[in-house]
């Protein structure tokens, strides 16, 4: 339980990295979609924290 709990919270993460990487070159020039970008990415890392603080 403990494993798998922190094997799809480290997925989860490289998979929010990945696609933040590719949305900022490909959009870099549109402030408000980096500004959703990193909202979206921070929300997911605070979830992926609080799902995973019981198995830490």
């Amino acid at each position: 339980m403990i494993a798998g709990g922190r094997t799809l919270g480290y997925n989860f993460n490289d998979h929010f990295q990945l696609n933040g990487v590719i949305s900022r070159s490909s959009r870099s020039d549109d402030v408000s979609t980096k500004t959703e970008n990193d909202l979206s990415y921070n929300t997911a890392v605070a979830v992926l924290f609080e799902i995973n603080r019981p198995f830490g």
